[in-house]
């Protein structure tokens, strides 16, 4: 089982919401492609890598880039990811909808490359 708490500590009825098996895996992701590597004083190597590739031009090159980037990092930083599959696609410039498919689900959201944290829903 996969338990974790929202990583914005976002509140519910119960508290700080909870989420549970693929939820909570999605949880982590999302979290992970919020946090870009090198701002976490304690870890600074964990987050995602997508930083350097910020100002390239897009195009199916670059989408190739951020998806090899995303499966190599994902799995040593968040425990118990597999990744079945991984999409990334432009919807406009500078931001891609990022699919992960995974053991326990599917995490989809959109990501910005010119910001720090992708602020979407999971």
């Amino acid at each position: 089982m996969y338990d974790e708490l929202d990583h914005y500590l976002a509140m519910d009825t119960a508290g700080i919401k909870q989420y549970a098996g693929g939820a909570g895996l999605n949880n982590r992701i999302h979290d992970w492609l919020a946090t870009p590597e090198g701002t976490v004083a304690d870890d600074p190597g964990w987050g995602h890598p997508l930083r350097p590739l910020w100002h390239d031009p897009q195009s199916p090159t670059l989408s190739l880039q951020i998806e090899m980037a995303i499966v190599r990092k994902l799995p040593a930083d968040v425990r118990d990811v597999r990744i079945r599959r991984i999409g990334v696609a432009f919807t406009a410039i500078d931001r891609c909808a990022v699919e992960v498919v995974h053991d326990l689900g599917t995490y989809q959201d959109e990501i910005t490359l010119g910001e720090d944290a992708s602020r979407g829903t999971i």
